[in-house]
């Protein structure tokens, strides 16, 4: 008969390796996506960096009065049509995960790289959308609402002063790794406004893309 200090220690290696072959079930999965995710903005940085200088756009000089006072005048975003009046965060790293979470926690964010208002090129700015108050901050959901923009809707930026006014051309839905529509080259000023979607995942990315009113 096998002695009982033997049966004990034979059974509590079986639980080690029991509990071994659990954890690495469920981490393996969230390595994996820390990968994807990493490859994804290595990607994005890289392709911004081949991004021509860009160059100031002629501006419409007669734009429809706002309803709201924009929350600054440095730079902010204002989205009548669903409620969006917020600063945005300049040139903020894409690639740095604690850097944008941070810019994000005082407002929406644009994409270092890309151009600012006013500019010929992919103007980028990105936000929260999700119900996660407590992790996220104050503007956790600033763009819940970006899926009822329609072609024509106007998009406003001001910058340093000056008001710079996009209308809505496109509504595209895509996944985190489609980084070519920040990317692209284009003598278009262009306003490319992000958000996780559906709201309070990050399965994909809602993008709202707008043109310049000249």
């Amino acid at each position: 008969m096998m002695p009982m200090k033997f049966q004990f220690k034979t059974f509590g290696k079986v639980l080690v390796a029991l509990a071994l072959t659990i954890l690495i079930v469920l981490v393996q999965p969230l390595v994996f996506a820390l990968n994807k995710e990493s490859a994804e903005r290595l990607s994005l940085l890289q392709n911004l960096k081949f991004l021509p200088p860009s160059q100031k756009a002629k501006v419409a000089p007669d734009l429809p009065p706002l309803n709201v006072s924009p929350v600054s005048e440095d730079f902010s975003l204002v989205i009548e049509k669903i409620d969006v009046n917020v600063s945005v965060v300049e040139n903020t790293d894409l690639v740095d995960e604690k850097t944008y979470m941070e810019a994000m926690r005082r407002g929406a964010a644009h994409g270092k790289g890309t151009s600012l208002p006013g500019e010929r090129g992919i103007s980028f700015i990105f936000g929260h959308s999700s119900f996660n108050y407590l992790p996220l901050g104050p503007y956790n959901s600033i763009f819940n609402h970006l899926d009822k923009l329609e072609k024509g809707d106007r998009l406003t930026l001001l910058y340093q002063g000056q008001r710079f006014d996009y209308l809505v051309y496109e509504t595209v839905i895509i996944t985190p790794t489609e980084v070519n529509h920040v990317t692209e080259k284009t003598d278009e000023p262009i306003l490319v406004v992000a958000a996780c979607y559906p709201v309070g995942t990050t399965e994909k990315r809602i993008l709202i893309k707008a043109r310049l009113v000249v």
